[in-house]
């Protein structure tokens, strides 16, 4: 299994790349993209088809079933009751949710670009951050760093992530009006889809993820239910969406709201293709930043199958020796 895998096609590569001229190859160059057509095509073996799931927060969260035994009185108290019950919970929460939403599309032809072009330009020993760099590329950070100030994660990804949704109800005529083969086009793709990917990362595969990964499919799951109690089973449009941030009474606390608030302050930027260049850059930063794992036995055997993604970029940075992530000090 493990020589059809993607790991072994990663292997090979690599060799190519860091032995060139050496006379002892594992395996001619020659023979290597037939040898990998033949292992892909063996029953046993897994292939990754090139595409990424997706799930919506805001989307998905109209077919959620309702339940106020999901309810918390305070932040400690959520805490401590997934401290000492979290396999129940995790269960239990996975009963709320539902498939619909769910589904795959094809990997944006500027992502693999877009990496290789953030590696190449961050030559440094720890060139990893959580969107950071970004942010300060495009002159902001001082304005949004209240999104990284989370403990976890997860909670900086649902933020991003809702506030790019936002931005697509927002802004539905932005896809319609430029040519698909436009930048601004392709940024906006890029963004949508990595945001969304994320989310499907946090409720299907929270192991391959920063954190422990009960604790990040509680979080998702508690913020797919806030999006439910405050929206309900409306359709979700753009008025809807600003009238939570101008309610009374409405509680900023929550991740949902903080990704609104979010969404608000990046609708102000007026140049449509600088907002999308700007979040297509968080993404491609982020998915770099989570994929460095110490649970290699995951991501092993998501590779026998065919592999996540992001399973494929943890494999090119452990063999580029990128092995932990280290975010630029505020």
């Amino acid at each position: 299994m493990y020589l059809g895998s993607d790991w072994t096609m990663v292997s090979l590569a690599c060799c190519r790349l860091t032995t060139a001229k050496s006379t002892n190859r594992f395996l001619p160059f020659s023979l290597r993209k037939p040898f990998g057509f033949l292992c892909s095509r063996l029953p046993l073996f897994g292939y990754w088809h090139n595409s990424i799931g997706q799930y919506s927060v805001i989307e998905s969260s109209r077919f959620l079933r309702r339940s106020k035994a999901f309810s918390f009185e305070s932040e400690s108290e959520l805490m401590s009751m997934f401290s000492v019950t979290g396999e129940y919970l995790r269960r239990a929460w996975g009963n709320l949710a539902t498939s619909q939403g769910l589904h795959f599309v094809e990997l944006p032809h500027l992502l693999k670009p877009h990496i290789v072009s953030f590696l190449k330009s961050n030559n440094n020993i720890h060139p990893l951050t959580n969107g950071k760099a970004s942010l300060q590329r495009n002159v902001v950070s001082r304005q949004l760093s209240w999104t990284w100030q989370n403990e976890t994660q997860a909670e900086t990804m649902l933020i991003w992530h809702i506030a790019t949704e936002y931005l697509m109800i927002a802004f539905p005529d932005e896809a319609k009006e430029s040519s698909r083969q436009s930048l601004s086009y392709r940024h906006r793709e890029l963004a949508t889809k990595l945001s969304r990917y994320c989310a499907y990362l946090m409720s299907e595969a929270p192991e391959l993820l920063p954190g422990n990964s009960v604790d990040t499919k509680f979080i998702f799951d508690h913020a797919m239910y806030e999006a439910r109690e405050t929206l309900g089973s409306k359709l979700r449009k753009r008025d809807l969406l600003r009238k939570v941030l101008t309610s009374s009474g409405v509680d900023e606390s929550t991740i949902f709201t903080k990704g609104l608030k979010l969404g608000a302050k990046l609708e102000t930027i007026r140049e449509g293709s600088l907002r999308c260049k700007l979040m297509a850059e968080f993404w491609t930063e982020t998915i770099l930043y989570v994929a460095p794992s110490d649970n290699a036995r995951a991501h092993m055997e998501r590779l026998a199958r065919g592999g996540e993604f992001l399973t494929h970029i943890w494999a090119l940075l452990t063999h580029a020796g990128v092995l932990t992530r280290n975010p630029i000090p505020d």
